[in-house]
């Protein structure tokens, strides 16, 4: 069983549960089972540690989740040693020939369990996409290669010729399983950091992320980090007078603005109903205060169609950023917030910078 778990988190961040994903794994080694008929009577599928996923002897499949002692590599050390070092090849050992090809489940860039009982702590068990390899390895003994022998030069040369063919496409069945696992985890991934309506980055997503921008502030100063707050006026009033689905087309015809505008070291997130943080990093007070001008001025001269009538929306926006005596990663945050209470006040559909901020 391979499974995916993340938490599950309300509007305001807090976790109410837990989304568990299984695959199940039979599926796949059924199939490696069913390709591998006729090809060899001992075909195998092993982890990077040499523990059988699938073998032989069903005894001695998935030893590493019951801790046992048992492996391939154990049993056949110097033929491991070069399955080990190498992607792919063939060799005649005294135990009989034996050939293997080299499979990496994990897409670049991301990290997973080794799954291994001995490991004494995650941190130790994570393991990145290069290092999580699986073999794929045909064994034929020296009994049936002295059989192949007696046969002719052509026939043998055929049947290698099958052996290397069927194996890859033994391979290529199992990259179609794996590829399967690769977008359930993407799946996932989507679900614990975008809000749905919008497609920006939810509450507790956007909030990581403010602590990793505040963590590279710290360490560079000198490449400053924008904060926008941003709350469409009067959206109450569109809920009541339009309905709720008039309401969620002006939010998601907002989210596309902000969207288009982000470079890519910038980021958006939805972090309530109609309220909106952008940071921008590398950008000062007053390139975040252009920046929202922008903003506002294109929500401003957009027309929402909802229905036969025209809509006309307007966002109120305090602007900030972090400075180098902020205690904590969200004080910008709450200058700019302050800062868009006062855009409210002054009559909405405006752009105020925090107090606290030099102007120049």
């Amino acid at each position: 069983m391979l499974r995916f778990a993340t938490p599950v988190a309300d509007a305001s961040g807090n976790r109410r549960g837990i989304l568990i994903l299984n695959y199940l794994g039979k599926i796949m080694l059924d199939e490696f089972a069913a390709a591998s008929i006729g090809l060899s009577d001992d075909i195998m599928l092993l982890n990077a540690e040499g523990y059988w996923l699938k073998g032989k002897n069903p005894d001695d499949e998935w030893g590493f989740m019951l801790n046992r002692p048992i492996t391939f590599a154990g049993r056949y050390p110097d033929v491991w040693l070069r399955i080990r070092r190498s992607e792919q090849g063939q060799w005649q050992a005294p135990s009989g020939l034996w050939t293997w090809r080299s499979v990496y489940p994990l897409q670049s860039g991301t990290v997973s369990s080794t799954g291994t009982a001995a490991a004494a702590g995650p941190s130790e068990a994570r393991v990145t996409s290069q290092g999580y390899v699986w073999k794929v390895v045909s064994h034929v003994s020296n009994d049936q290669l002295a059989a192949l022998g007696a046969r002719t030069t052509s026939r043998y040369a055929w049947i290698g010729a099958t052996l290397l063919a069927l194996l890859a496409v033994l391979s290529w069945l199992l990259a179609i399983a794996l590829d399967e696992q690769s977008r359930a985890r993407r799946l996932l991934e989507r679900l614990a950091t975008t809000d749905g309506l919008t497609g920006l980055a939810n509450r507790r997503f956007f909030i990581d992320q403010v602590k990793q921008y505040w963590g590279s502030y710290q360490r560079r100063p000198d490449v400053p980090v924008g904060v926008l707050m941003m709350d469409l006026d009067h959206f109450k009033s569109v809920n009541d007078t339009h309905g709720h689905a008039a309401g969620d087309m002006v939010l998601q015809q907002f989210g596309r603005i902000l969207r288009k505008s982000l470079r890519q070291t910038d980021i958006a997130g939805r972090i309530g109903g109609e309220e909106f943080c952008v940071l921008l990093r590398g950008s000062e007070v007053e390139g975040a205060r252009i920046y929202a001008e922008r903003v506002r001025r294109e929500l401003e001269a957009e027309q929402i169609m909802i229905g036969e009538a025209r809509l006309a929306v307007t966002v109120s926006i305090g602007a900030s950023a972090f400075m180098p005596d902020d205690s904590i990663p969200t004080a910008a945050m709450q200058r700019a917030d302050a800062a868009l209470y006062r855009a409210k006040a002054a009559g909405r559909n405006r752009v105020e910078l925090a107090e606290s901020i030099p102007q120049t």
